[in-house]
């Protein structure tokens, strides 16, 4: 099951429109996203596997990018999984080549090149580090190419 954080904003847009970034609206998405986590954790049978797959830009110098990280560690140990960080890079040219769709613009996600380099300008990647990490710059790969190397990956732990 892929956990993907822009679902929890698919849910949430129709009952507000459309935002402008504003603090409360993403503090709001977060503790949507924060409370799923955790019920997942409490709720989810011990002794069916299962694999989540959440998805989320992480940057350095954010308290809340290293909180849901932690909030992830706990919901592997919560239910009986393994952690299985990957860190997928991408030029910034190829992200922007790659983000100018429609299907992102209907999704509310970064579509538009220039937005694209603003809001990456100066973003760090938060540093990871696990026994399970996966580091895989995809600038050059396709996506099948991509979730085949994730695919063995994650086959190999």
């Amino acid at each position: 099951m892929i956990v993907d954080n822009h679902y929890i904003h698919d849910f949430v847009r129709p009952f507000i429109g459309k935002h402008n970034g504003a603090e409360e609206y993403w503090r709001g998405t977060g503790k949507i996203n924060s409370e799923l986590r955790r019920l997942i954790g409490l709720f989810y049978p011990k002794d069916r596997p299962v694999e989540y797959v959440f998805t989320q830009v992480l940057c350095e110098g954010s308290d809340l990018d290293a909180k849901y990280l932690r909030e992830l560690k706990k919901l592997a140990r919560d239910i009986g999984g393994e952690f299985v960080p990957i860190v997928l890079r991408t030029a910034l040219e190829v992200l922007k080549k790659r983000g100018a769709t429609e299907s992102r613009a209907k999704r509310g996600k970064i579509h538009c090149p220039e937005k694209m380099e603003r809001v990456m300008a100066g973003r760090k990647l938060l540093e990871i580090r696990h026994r399970n990490l996966l580091i895989l710059d995809s600038s050059e790969m396709t996506e099948d190419e991509t979730f085949a190397k994730i695919l063995a990956h994650v086959r190999s732990i």
